[in-house]
C-alpha cells in the first residue's frame, strides 16, 4: 500500500484531495468532480476513500513531489488543482496559499506560474461564453 501512495498518480490524488480539504472540509461538488476524475485515472476505489478519510497535507507530500523530474506534470498538477479551487467560481485565501506553497514545492517558475493560471482563468472565461451561447449540453452535431 506504501508503495501505492507514492505512485505520483496517488500523490496528484493526495494533492487535490488535501486543496478540497483545505478550508475544513470537502465541497460536495469538489468531491463529485475529483471522484470523477480518479475513476478516469484507474485509481482503486478503496484507496482512494481511504484518502477521502485521512488527506495527507501538502508538506506530507512535498518530500516525494520534489523527485518529480517531468515538467508537464507538475504543470498539471498545478492546472488541476486551480481549476479545483475555481469550480465554485471563487478562490479563497486558504486555496490561494495552498497553490502558491505547492508552486513553491514542484519548483515552478513565476512565469510558468502564471502561464498555467493565465491559461485555466481564459479557459474558464471560454467555458462560461459556451454555456451562455450554447447552453448546458453539447448542442454540436451528433452522429
Amino acid at each position: 500500500m506504501e508503495q501505492e501512495l507514492t505512485h505520483p498518480k496517488y500523490l496528484y490524488a493526495d494533492i487535490l484531495i488535501a486543496l478540497a480539504h483545505v478550508d475544513g472540509a470537502a465541497d460536495p461538488v469538489e468531491r463529485t468532480l475529483l471522484d470523477q476524475l480518479f475513476r478516469r485515472m484507474g485509481l482503486d476505489h478503496d484507496t482512494i476513500a481511504d484518502m477521502w478519510l485521512t488527506p495527507r497535507p501538502l508538506d506530507v507530500v512535498s518530500t516525494w513531489l520534489e523527485k518529480l523530474p517531468d515538467p508537464q506534470f507538475r504543470n498539471c498538477l498545478l492546472k488541476d488543482c486551480y481549476q479545483l479551487a475555481l469550480a465554485d467560481s471563487r478562490i479563497t485565501p486558504g486555496e490561494h496559499r495552498f497553490l502558491r506553497a505547492l508552486a513553491q514545492v514542484l519548483e515552478l517558475p513565476a512565469p510558468t506560474y502564471r502561464a498555467v493560471l493565465h491559461w485555466v482563468d481564459v479557459q474558464a472565461s471560454q467555458q462560461r461564453k459556451a454555456h451562455t451561447l450554447f447552453g448546458g449540453e453539447d448542442q454540436g452535431l451528433h452522429a
